[in-house]
């Protein structure tokens, strides 16, 4: 809450969360199946990213193959083919020589960098829908408006405020000569 301490925020989330039940749980659905959407399109994405990846590298790696089975061998030794379901599948490494099990070791962790933006797409989506549902039930409880936050300025910000001169010998800002209007009543800037 603006300049207030955590304990008056809290009790403000309280109240409209207790205030309105039936929106806070329509707010709380939509965003939910929003963020199902959302979901489902970043984790298709990363899927088509990580399954493109491996189809060129498994090209590459057995080029010279003249069989029709251009993804088996060496590549799916140290990376199986990922699935939607299952972006980083499980790497068997018994049967990886040294130099595989190190190439192995290095594609997991990019894979693993792949679904770990994944998963911080969700937490982030979590987090900002839950304060766009908290402004939403500020609006609506308090008839605050959605841009309207509080920013805390820094001590230094607020001492330099207050001790700031005044320019010397300059108004803030000039106005303009004053003459009366034709109909008698107020008056009208002078044009130069």
């Amino acid at each position: 809450m603006e300049g207030s301490d955590s304990f008056d925020a809290i009790s403000h989330s309280f109240s409209y969360l207790f205030g309105r039940p039936w929106r806070m749980g329509f707010y709380t659905v939509v965003a939910a199946v929003y963020g199902a959407i959302c979901y489902l399109f970043v984790r298709f994405f990363a899927f088509l990213m990580l399954a493109s990846v491996h189809r060129m590298v498994g090209w590459a790696v057995n080029w010279d193959r003249s069989s029709g089975n251009f993804l088996r061998g060496k590549l799916d030794m140290i990376w199986p083919a990922p699935t939607f379901v299952d972006l980083n599948p499980a790497i068997h490494w018994a049967g990886l020589s040294g130099s595989e099990m190190f190439s192995a070791f290095l594609i997991c962790l990019w894979v693993c960098l792949i679904v770990g933006l994944v998963i911080s797409f969700v937490v982030s989506f979590f987090f900002t829908a839950n304060t766009t549902i908290y402004f939403l039930l500020r609006q609506r409880e308090d008839g605050t408006d959605l841009e309207d936050v509080y920013l805390e300025q820094k001590l230094e910000e607020l001492m330099a405020d207050e001790n700031k001169p005044e320019s010397a010998g300059q108004p803030a800002s000039p106005e303009a000569p004053q003459t009366p209007t034709e109909n008698g009543g107020g008056t009208e800037p002078k044009a130069e």
